[in-house]
């Protein structure tokens, strides 16, 4: 979980190499965020399917990655992976204190994504706004 959370606080390189006139000359297939993401948690989550344990450690995970998060797309793909061991554990979970917690897990996540993200749509619109005035006063 360090490693993807140290990758999460940075922007990932497109891949796309241009020359000094801006043509594209090489393009790479790189690691994508999503692709890191899901390469972390796919096989876990597909093995451990009936653990209320490991869906609690996940979601957990999940949830301290999302704080190091810098855009909205990044967040979309760390709840795409919480969506997934949410519904395996609802699918797979007959102990209702068992899925009390891993609901729990599950809405600290939403709660932390739904917070860093009205934090960067907040500091959109204070940016928005203070162009504007900028641009009037010219």
């Amino acid at each position: 979980m360090d490693g993807l959370s140290i990758v999460s606080g940075r922007t990932l390189a497109e891949g796309v190499y241009r020359d000094r006139q801006g043509a594209i000359r090489l393009i790479e297939t790189g690691q994508t965020y999503e692709r890191m993401v899901n390469r972390a948690f796919d096989k876990v989550r597909q093995s451990g399917a009936n653990s209320p344990a490991v869906a609690i450690r996940m979601l957990d995970g999940l949830a301290n990655v999302a704080e190091y998060t810098i855009s909205t797309h990044q967040r979309a793909v760390l709840m795409r992976q919480a969506d997934m061991i949410l519904r395996a554990a609802v699918d797979s979970s007959t102990e209702q204190l068992d899925m009390n917690d891993i609901r729990a897990r599950y809405d600290r996540i939403v709660e932390t994504v739904e917070r860093l993200d009205s934090g960067a749509a907040r500091s959109r619109q204070h940016w928005t706004r203070t162009s504007r005035r900028d641009a009037r006063a010219w």
